[in-house]
């Protein structure tokens, strides 16, 4: 096996508030919850009952009094949507109905954690999308999560997520959604939020007992949101089988380290253009559409390697400083990726967007896009 896939194999992979009440929660330090979940939740008939049974977990188990979890949710075409505070005992049925809500609203969000924020004043805040997810997947018409079918517009944008953590002062966002965790939407939120739990590729949804047991244990964000990833059982991660932890402080010094492996691509790509696209039908595609394409970078620069020894010795190179970015970045080392995945189409599914790609933050700072062009177009 290649030298730089042996190199990042071993990656522990690991203000002024708008529109959201202020930082001013209602009582004093003393009267405030170590941690509030924030969890918003709507799905179709396909993972419906997924939700619905997550829901019940949380009330199956014990919850420490400094610990509050606030739910919204919605299942389905039905237009009802429940709200509640998560007691031992409560079944997904049992929550209060609140007039029909567009759950894939911003302005729907913003209201519900200036609610739960009021009901359930904390010292951190986690905010829990369980919903579908489509990551920068061109493929998909929205780059966006809490996809409502009877709702206008009906989801949540990744820029808007990166407004909302920001405007309402949350401390980490949760994806219990496929594809959330690539690096064009982790660029997308650095700034916003001091860390994101997601995968990379499909999931069947987390483990929520486990988020409550970590919780109950105590320790800081970090120590909370490791415990639960590490903990995830495989058979709560059935399709991906991958969750993955991010310092989001970290993530500039992720993207600085692929800008000059896309330079060095870029420089090549005249002489080997025809290997890189072959090392790019190599890789595995998550969600399985392979004409749009979001791979594990890893993996796919050892494809190269593979494909075009002569610049194997230039590659480590490169790799020694990604992993060492990686090392602060990625929190939890998975079995299945690494950590890292990006947007890396076919051609013909390239020519037809790479106009809205190149102005994605990521592909901008990284130069990933520059090498798309240069491999596909120029």
């Amino acid at each position: 096996m290649k030298r730089i896939l042996l190199l990042l194999a071993a990656v522990s992979l690991v203000a002024l508030l708008v529109g959201c009440g202020g930082g001013s929660d209602s009582g004093g330090s003393d009267s405030k919850a170590k941690y509030t979940i924030i969890y918003a939740g709507v799905s179709d008939s396909e993972i419906e009952p997924s939700l619905k049974a997550e829901i019940n977990d949380m009330g199956s188990v014990d919850i420490d009094k400094d610990i509050k979890i606030c739910l919204q949710y919605k299942f389905g075409p039905e237009p009802t949507t429940r709200r509640g505070i998560v007691s031992k005992g409560m079944t997904w049925d049992k929550y209060d109905t609140i007039d029909p809500k567009d759950m894939g609203s911003k302005d729907t969000l913003v209201e519900y954690i200036n609610w739960a924020k009021k009901q359930c004043p904390a010292q951190k805040y986690i905010l829990y999308f369980s919903s579908h997810g489509s990551g920068w997947n061109p493929c998909f018409d929205t780059k966006a999560v809490m996809h409502d079918d009877e709702g206008d517009p009906g989801y949540i944008e990744d820029y808007q997520i990166a407004e909302i953590g920001k405007e309402c002062g949350i401390n980490a966002v949760i994806f219990d959604n496929c594809l959330m965790a690539c690096m064009e939407n982790l660029t997308l939120i650095k700034d916003s939020f001091e860390y994101a739990v997601g995968s990379e590729h499909s999931i069947c949804g987390y483990d929520k007992k486990i988020l409550i047991q970590a919780l109950n244990k105590g320790g800081d964000l970090r120590t909370v949101l490791k415990s639960f990833v590490t903990n995830q059982a495989p058979e709560s991660l059935k399709v991906g089988d991958d969750i993955h932890l991010y310092d989001l402080s970290q993530i500039d010094a992720v993207v600085a380290a692929i800008k000059p492996i896309s330079e060095f691509l870029i420089n090549n790509c005249d002489t080997y253009g025809t290997q890189f696209e072959y090392a790019r039908k190599q890789c595995e595609d998550f969600y399985d559409v392979s004409e749009c394409g979001i791979v594990d970078f890893v993996q796919y620069l050892a494809n190269v390697e593979n494909f075009v020894p002569s610049i194997e010795t230039d590659l480590e190179k490169y790799g020694t400083n990604l992993k060492k970015a990686l090392d602060k970045a990625s929190l939890v080392e998975s079995d299945n990726t690494t950590g890292i995945s990006v947007n890396f189409p076919k051609k013909d599914t390239y020519i037809n967007y790479y106009g809205n790609y190149e102005n994605t933050p990521f592909a901008q700072k990284s130069g990933w896009n520059d090498f798309l062009y240069k491999l596909y177009v120029d």
